[in-house]
């Protein structure tokens, strides 16, 4: 009962009922009536009130009415001194409304457990992400299609100079993949890099990652997880990049999932199969049928997937910085397949 809560946050109260019960050979009925009268808020002009739920059962025979009362208080120098040490002045005294509502800080004997609380309801903002290596950045931006990878960087970039040795050439993504794994120009800090950042990513979508998923042809959005699932002992071009919806998160069943949803279904659990990707960006596609309410105002975090059978998946990145990064891992788990 929020109304139970919020008066015990108050700190204090005063309760007063009655009772009136019969009962014989395991049946009866008894009836409860309990007000309460709590400190009031210092907004408010007079007392609060609210009602109590009560439970109560009788073995044998009774008969009888009773008039009961109680007052319920917190210690607020007990709490004081959990909260904030042994000889704390009185004049700070931490109140059973600032414990409940979370607005002190726990106690240094429950840190390491709050912590261990908050790293399984909190994975995706408590852990550092996954960081792209600065010549991934550069390619974040522009559109990967299967055929022709990511055009490169601006030719005034020192990027590829630097990287491979040559100071007259550019190169695609996938051409600059392929230089890192196999020139001998390349040192082993950059292959390094580039491997940490792929390994990190991939757990960064085991993991779950929060979006908000973009319905087609009309005003739905849903708040989503993205995951990659790779069952154990299939390869990466098997995978699913698939959209958890909230419902599906909390357990409750739902419909059989195949290879692709396509938006306009209205299916609760889109997927999409990594090696049959065909297309990554950040742009709306044509066929997209965006209504005036639901046109991208930021669309440096939309992200849009395609597959080789014209199925569309778009969604939103919580942040800039994520979709930069979303862009750059996705881009490098779909060159592993045609590397």
């Amino acid at each position: 009962n929020m109304e139970l809560l919020d008066k015990f946050r108050e700190g204090g109260q005063f309760v007063l009922g009655s009772n009136l019960g019969a009962t014989g050979f395991g049946y009866g009925r008894e009836y409860c009536g309990i007000a309460s009268i709590g400190d009031s808020d210092v907004s408010d002009s007079g007392p609060e009130k609210c009602m109590f739920s009560a439970y109560a059962r009788n073995s044998g025979m009774f008969v009888g009415i009773s008039v009961e009362g109680a007052t319920i208080t917190s210690m607020d120098s007990v709490n004081n001194a959990v909260y904030k040490g042994e000889g704390t002045a009185t004049d700070s005294l931490i109140r059973a409304r600032e414990i409940l509502s979370g607005s002190c800080n726990p106690p240094q004997e429950t840190k390491d457990l709050y912590f261990a609380l908050r790293s399984i309801e909190y994975r995706y903002s408590l852990f550092a992400h996954p960081v792209p290596p600065s010549y991934m950045k550069k390619y974040a931006r522009s559109v990967w299609t299967i055929d022709f990878s990511s055009p490169p960087p601006s030719r005034s970039s020192p990027l590829c100079p630097s990287l491979l040795g040559s100071s007259e050439l550019s190169f695609s993504l996938r051409e600059l993949l392929l230089g890192l794994t196999h020139s001998e120009h390349v040192s082993v800090i950059r292959k390094r890099e580039l491997e940490i950042f792929g390994k990190k990513f991939k757990r960064f979508l085991l993991e779950g990652v929060p979006v908000t998923f973009l319905g087609d042809g009309s005003n739905r959005r849903e708040e989503r997880h993205m995951y990659l699932l790779q069952s154990p002992g299939n390869s990466l071009v098997d995978a699913k990049i698939r959209f958890f919806s909230k419902e599906l998160k909390e357990g409750k069943k739902l419909r059989h999932s195949c290879d692709l949803f396509l938006l306009n279904e209205g299916s609760r659990n889109e997927c999409m199969t990594l090696g049959r990707i065909i297309r990554l960006s950040q742009e709306v596609p044509p066929s997209a049928a965006l209504t005036p309410r639901k046109r991208i105002s930021d669309s440096s975090r939309l992200i849009c997937m395609q597959n080789d059978s014209g199925g569309k998946l778009m969604f939103l990145a919580k942040t800039q910085k994520d979709a930069e990064l979303l862009m750059c891992g996705l881009k490098l788990l779909l060159e592993r397949n045609e590397i």
